[in-house]
């Protein structure tokens, strides 16, 4: 009886207001577009940098806020009055007065579920929060008109607005010329002529024997000779003679060429026996007793264990032809300064190794040893370069 009488009252309602119900959704949406004037008047270039911030730099000013400081910034936003701010409150307000619908899943048709949701659906839309109502409608049969505004659908619409800029660069560039520096390379021919002593005088000068030697005009050939030695029996005499020469002399040949002694000799070169006379055995010499018959003996000089002769003092002119060079090593020549500034010398003077020659006699005395050296080569004390052409 109260049902029927509440959905009498509600018909009654409506049948008597014709005009409210010929004003649809559609008749109101047209009028508030045509509210709101010409779309000219509000896509303008004022309400779009009003509405969303031009980009202004790559470095925006959040871009120096610190960690501790984002708590203090964010709540700055979302209470202020920008537009950033009023884009927050926005979204809030949208997420907390959108209408929650639960269809609880006992529920037998759709109807029965709108029917039962009613409240919730259309109540929510009628409240100060989401809309106009002369009193907020809380449901229930009452009497009376109650009208309302909500809206009832949004659409968005977004627009692009690009901006060309162009940009005009104007550089100025300069040249320089250098002064190129190159390496000047260049081959010049080098003939060598001797500025100093040479040919007998410069052998004589370049060799150094010890002891002194008697050279000959050429200097060519240098005898060293030694004295007498009488010491009343059969013994072993070592003469010793040491050699050296000058790198200024291009010596091609040295050689221990004559010999003259008594008795038995033998040549040692720097300690090694290189010839001994009357035999090929190398060992040294020694003086020993020789057998010559029952009781006999002599004095007799062997090399090693092998007779050479019995001990004497007959005079021997031998030519043993001992080679000395391979056991010099003489010193290169070379220039000392550029040879592109004339005239270039070479420095002469240095020395080779020292060659110690020993020679060993046996006999029972001797009146005198002379040992012949003979030498060749080239020999000049001083040198320079003449240097063919231009570079």
């Amino acid at each position: 009886m109260i049902k029927n009488l509440v959905a009498a009252i509600s018909v009654s309602l409506f049948l008597g207001n014709p005009i409210l119900a010929q004003v649809t959704p559609r008749d109101r949406a047209q009028a508030a577009v045509n509210g709101m004037g010409p779309v000219t008047d509000q896509i303008t270039q004022g309400n779009m940098v009003n509405t969303v911030t031009p980009f202004v730099t790559a470095t925006p000013p959040e871009a120096s806020l610190t960690e501790p400081n984002f708590g203090t910034a964010e709540l700055a936003i979302q209470t202020g009055t920008g537009v950033d701010g009023r884009a927050y409150s926005a979204t809030v307000d949208s997420a907390l007065n959108r209408p929650a619908v639960t269809m609880p899943p006992t529920a037998l048709n759709l109807a029965d579920s709108a029917i039962g949701q009613a409240d919730a659906v259309v109540g929510g839309l009628f409240t100060a929060n989401s809309g106009t109502c002369s009193a907020i409608f809380q449901g229930g049969s009452y009497n009376g008109l109650k009208i309302c505004q909500s809206i009832l659908s949004r659409r968005l619409e977004t627009c692009q607005e690009t901006r060309n800029i162009s940009v005009d660069r104007d550089d100025t560039w300069s040249c320089t010329v250098e002064n190129a520096t190159y390496r000047k390379q260049c081959q010049r021919s080098i003939t060598w002529s001797c500025t100093g002593t040479q040919n007998g005088t410069c052998r004589k000068q370049a060799i150094t024997l010890t002891p002194a030697p008697v050279w000959n005009a050429q200097g060519t050939s240098a005898d060293v000779s030694f004295g007498p030695v009488n010491n009343g029996s059969c013994s072993i005499k070592t003469h010793t003679i040491y050699l050296r020469t000058a790198d200024y002399m291009n010596m091609t040949a040295m050689s221990l060429a004559g010999l003259t002694f008594q008795g038995v000799a033998q040549i040692r070169v720097n300690g090694v026996n290189v010839w001994t006379f009357g035999t090929a055995a190398t060992g040294n010499l020694t003086v020993g007793n020789r057998s010559c018959g029952k009781r006999c003996s002599r004095r007799a000089i062997y090399a090693g264990s092998t007779w050479i002769q019995d001990c004497g003092t007959a005079t021997v002119i031998s030519q043993p032809m001992v080679d000395i060079l391979p056991s010099l090593t003489v010193a290169a020549l070379g220039p000392s300064s550029n040879l592109n500034t004339p005239p270039v010398t070479v420095p002469t003077g240095s020395l080779s190794n020292q060659v110690r020659i020993d020679i060993l006699t046996g006999n029972n005395s001797e009146t005198s040893t002379t040992a012949q050296f003979q030498t060749a080569g080239q020999c000049c004390s001083a040198f320079t370069a003449n240097l063919g052409g231009a570079c």
